[in-house]
Parts: structure tokens; sequence; C-alpha cells
């Protein structure tokens, strides 16, 4: 049999234990050719020459090592050769086929409560219920002055009744005789005819003992004269007081005043006034004047009449607004009394006189006159 080194085309193997094993025992036998030039090289060359059986390589021990568990050169060589030098990995086999579905595992513990919600939506109204039954309200039957009395404590366990005499009315009287002596209990008593004949009625009240009047009228109730009140009692002088609060009241009365002074008139005019009463003898009045195509202006003091009749001792004046292209203010004096004085200022240093045409300016047709006064009345 041929040594390991005259084989030819043996590739030693390529994987690193391998090679360190197949290197080892080239080293083996590179060991005894070369004590084959020594002292003991007869025997080498001896033993290489021997062909027999006992020079095979499975004669050859070898010590496990790596991947190679073989005990002799032979199974060495053999498992080296024939597990080979590994190839390129080659690429990814297909997809296998979904494994079947595992069992269901056993149910979780339950987690914690969240926390509540936002609050809904209110839900539509719902439908209006049926009409319940009637109650029972009050029992039929009764007569005139009879009352409802319970004849139990059940409910609705009700009867007319007739009340005793005097009934619930025992503590109050009307009349013109003193109840002690038939009712004692009375605590109430409008006497009707307190001073015999006079037909006042006084209410009159008692815990004990005597009646005591608890409100008599009005006329019985004295008032002394004063300011512009003359009644002496209550009862006239709230009359005389409501007169003069139903003055003050008063709406405001249209009149139509009239004009007066030589060759004033009022023609097509459009005029409008008002007055009110405040009080007794207090008049408030206003009024305007727009003057027309047929108005006419003159040369006497320019008047003009009072809705109610004045006191010209008061010496009462009021103020007069014109507009006629320009604005212009006047005054006006009662000086009579049934009518007012125009007067308007007829210099520079601020003289007054009476208001005529061209002073202080020339009326036309479209000039507004305005004017308004309080005043006191005659009477």
């Amino acid at each position: 049999m041929p040594s390991a080194r005259g084989q030819t085309g043996f590739q030693p193997p390529a994987r690193d234990a391998e090679r360190r094993a197949f290197f080892d025992l080239v080293r083996r036998i590179s060991v005894l050719e070369t004590d084959g030039g020594g002292g003991g090289g007869g025997d080498v060359d001896a033993h290489i020459a021997d062909t027999t059986d006992a020079h095979d390589a499975s004669a050859v021990s070898f010590i496990p090592t790596g991947t190679i568990a073989a005990t002799n050169v032979q199974a060495a060589i053999v498992e080296v050769a024939t597990e080979g030098v590994p190839g390129p990995t080659g690429p990814p086999g297909p997809t296998g086929p979904t494994g079947a579905t595992g069992a269901t595992g056993s149910t979780g513990a339950t987690g914690s409560t969240g926390p509540p919600g936002p609050q809904g939506d209110p839900g539509p109204t719902g439908a209006t219920g049926s009409t319940g039954a009637t109650g029972p309200g009050v029992p039929p039957g009764g007569a005139t002055d009879q009352v409802l009395a319970k004849n139990s404590g059940t409910d609705f366990d009700t009867e007319w009744v007739t009340p005793a005499a005097g009934g619930g009315a025992s503590e109050v009287e009307v009349g013109t005789a003193d109840p002690i002596g038939t009712n004692p209990s009375a605590e109430l008593w409008f006497d009707t005819d307190e001073v015999a004949g006079s037909g006042v009625g006084v209410l009159k009240a008692r815990a004990s003992g005597a009646w005591v009047n608890v409100a008599r009228m009005a006329t019985q109730v004295g008032f002394t004269p004063a300011a512009t009140i003359a009644a002496t009692n209550v009862q006239t002088a709230l009359e005389e007081l409501g007169g003069d609060i139903t003055l003050i009241n008063n709406a405001w009365t249209t009149w139509t005043p009239a004009i007066s002074g030589t060759g004033w008139a009022l023609g097509n005019a459009v005029v409008s006034a008002r007055y009110k009463l405040l009080g007794q003898r207090t008049v408030a009045c206003r009024g305007r004047i727009v003057f027309g195509s047929s108005s006419t202006f003159g040369t006497g003091a320019l008047t003009l009449s009072l809705p109610v009749s004045g006191d010209i001792t008061t010496n009462s004046i009021g103020n007069i607004q014109i507009v006629s292209g320009s604005l212009y203010f006047a005054k006006c004096v009662l000086t009579a009394t049934t009518a007012l004085t125009c007067y308007s200022q007829t210099s520079a240093t601020g003289v007054h006189g009476s208001m005529v045409q061209g002073a202080p300016l020339t009326f036309v047709n479209g000039t507004r006159f305005d004017w308004q006064i309080v005043y006191e009345s005659l009477n």
C-alpha cells in the first residue's frame, strides 16, 4: 500500500480542526522518515518496504481531535474525506404552511374600573301621560249656611252640617247695642251708630273690660286748618287735598289764542297752544304761531290772549323766541287779566319796547313765533 505521502491528488480538508488532524498525521509520518536517516533508519526503511497488511493505515493509531472521532489513521482519513468541504449556503427554502392555531389561553384577571365617562345629552321629553281620575272634590248636597265637616279621621269622610248658633262669629258683633250683655265673649264690635242718630260707625275692641275705639270714620277725626286746606276734619281735608292732587296730575289742554294790536291779524297762520293747571291757582301755558301768507303785521303793540284769567299783581313774565332767518329773543308780560303784552329789545343798550312790525325784525310769511309763561290765576 503506498504511503500517505505518495497518494496522488489527495487534498487536505478545509476545516481547521480536520486540517490540524490531517497535518498531525503527516507530521507523524515525516518523523518516521526522518528517524530513518538516523540510528533507527534501517527499521523504518524495512518497515516501509514491507508490503503486508501489517502496514495498513488502520494499524496506525490516531488520537481523536476536533470533529474527528476515529482512533486510527485509516478511519480518520475516511472520516475527513467523507465529510468533504462544506459548500456555500443555499437559498432559503419556501415558507412552510401555517401551523394549527394553538389552544386559547386562560382568561386574564379583570382590570380596574375606569373613570366615569362624560354625561350624555338629556333624552327627549316623554309623552304626556293620560289625565288622572277626577278627585273627590266637594261632595254634592248641602244647604244655605251649612258647612263641610269631618266625620272621622279617614280621608274624604265629610258631610254637610249646620253650624251651632253664632258659629265662628261669636267674637265679632255688629249693631248699635253693646253686645257684652248677650255675648260676653265678643272682642270686636262695629258700632254702626256711635252717636245716636248720626249714622257714623266706629270699630271697637276689647280684651277685657271696656271697649276701646280702634277706628272711626274720617269725619270724626279732627283736623286743624293749615296751608291752603280749610277743612276741620280728616275726611274733608283729604277731599280738598285730593282736588289739588287731581289738578297737579291734569293733562295738557289745547286752546286757540287770539292776537290783538293795531294792524295784527292771524289770517291763515298755523296756531297750536296748550295749558295746564298746577295745583289750585298755578297755570302753565305755551304756544306757537307760524304766520301765513294772509297774516298781517301791525304798528300797535302785539298782545296774546290767556287760557285762564291771571292775577296781574304777581307781575308774571314769560319768554318769546322768534325764528325768521335769524333767531330773536323777547319777553311777554301779564299786563291784563286776559292778555299778555309782548316786548322786544329796541336798542343796543338793552332798552325794551312794545313789539311791533320792524322791531326787532320784519315779520313775513313763515315767521315762527314761540312763547311760554307760568302765572297765577285770578281765582
